[in-house]
């Protein structure tokens, strides 16, 4: 039973990877874990969402770091603000970008929120939003050239996780209008705060390279992103839809890269 974990635990990370982002990760991660007992083993896919998000942020922390660490931070920054964010964007097929620009669009077109949070038809044609995709993007890139130039890509790992675990609280929530599916995911009574622990522990480790009070600072602007973002969905759409987890999740990245921002971009540092 317990040589089966390691198998299920790679398995369930690599589909709580694959719930937001559509390039997979390797064969390795993906195995069938037949010996486990369901019943005793509940699904970790909940509680590995924010390690998912993690996973993503180490992708461009180890390089940018490394080249900051050569002295070149200029580079970091160059490279952070064109090759970071693009990564990030090919990662999830550009699906959360485009997401919040069509109900960005939407609101300024005069929607009210549950409306703008209406999933799209399969088949409708995309709005234009060339512009505001643009814009947004181009706010994207800032915002990583200036962490990455300031020496702080560590930021991404609680900016990523904090938006996983954003959707992670979204996903539990219940679907409107849908009886015997009560959420988009689920998770055992006796683990639905382990997604919290999760994030709080990726929030110290990644305070242990700088200083632990900045990232608890960032932990708890993830908890009130993820608390407003509930409340926006019970009060507009009473429960949840994907399109909604996209467009809060997304949304909630820019809050936690400016907040990052705000802390570690000091000229003369």
């Amino acid at each position: 039973m317990n040589s089966a974990f390691p198998r299920l635990l790679l398995s369930q990370f690599s589909a709580a990877w694959e719930l937001f982002f559509t390039v997979p990760l390797p064969s390795f991660f993906r195995g069938e874990a037949e010996e486990w007992e369901e019943e005793e083993n509940p699904s970790l896919l909940v509680p590995l969402l924010p390690l998912a998000g993690a996973a993503a942020g180490l992708i461009l922390y180890i390089p940018l770091t490394l080249i900051c660490v050569l002295g070149r931070p200029l580079a970091a920054g160059i490279l952070g603000a064109t090759i970071a964010p693009l990564i990030m964007e090919i990662l999830a097929g550009g699906k959360d970008l485009r997401s919040l620009a069509l109900f960005l669009e939407r609101r300024r077109k005069g929607m009210d929120v549950e409306e703008a949070l209406t999933p799209p038809a399969k088949n409708a044609a995309p709005p234009a939003q060339s512009l505001l995709l643009f814009t947004m993007y181009i706010l994207r890139m800032i915002l990583f050239g200036v962490l990455a130039y300031f020496n702080a890509s560590f930021w991404f790992l609680v900016v990523f996780s904090g938006s996983f675990y954003v959707r992670a609280e979204l996903c539990l929530l219940n679907i409107p209008g849908e009886f015997g599916k009560r959420s988009l995911l689920s998770v055992p009574d006796g683990m639905k705060k382990y997604h919290i622990y999760v994030t709080l522990a990726i929030c110290i480790l990644a305070g242990l390279i700088t200083d632990i009070p900045f990232t608890l600072i960032g932990f708890l602007i993830v908890l009130l992103a993820a608390f407003l973002a509930k409340g926006a969905c019970l009060e507009s759409v009473s429960g949840i839809n994907k399109f909604a987890v996209r467009v809060f999740a997304y949304a909630s990245e820019y809050i936690f890269l400016f907040t990052g921002v705000l802390l570690y971009a000091k000229p003369g540092a």
